[in-house]
């Protein structure tokens, strides 16, 4: 697969080491290499523990190969930097839909009461 055809793909972690950390294990698992478009964004410009707009925006503009950008975050606030940024349009590449656990549906409960908890038998009887 050419690198024009591969999603791109922005770790974004409140801890620099954590970031980069997974987009290493993420490169070795995925064959390693420069043409693994993978990067890390974590921590501060500073140094330390949070998120920056700046240094998600750079790691998504370094893995751009024209097929969108998945950005994972590791917690709530990273969410919020990157919506953030997609809402001003134009700092991160085209976007692609959002999905977080917040915006995926509710897993639906079991049909069989059987299946359930131990609640749902208790009121099955």
């Amino acid at each position: 697969m050419s690198d024009e055809q591969l999603v791109g793909i922005v770790l974004v972690s409140h801890s620099a080491a954590v970031a980069a950390s997974v987009a290493e294990l993420a490169k070795g698992l995925a064959g390693g290499g420069p043409a693994v478009p993978v990067a890390p964004a974590g921590g501060t410009e500073a140094g330390g523990l949070g998120t920056s707009s700046e240094l998600i925006a750079a790691a998504a503009a370094s893995v751009d190969r024209g097929a969108g950008v998945a950005v994972l975050t590791d917690l709530g606030s990273a969410v919020l930097t990157v919506k953030a940024l997609l809402a001003e349009g134009d700092e991160l590449p085209e976007p692609l839909p959002l999905q977080g656990r917040g915006d995926l549906p509710r897993p639906r409960r079991h049909p069989d009461p059987r299946r359930g908890g131990a609640q749902r038998r208790a009121r099955a009887r």
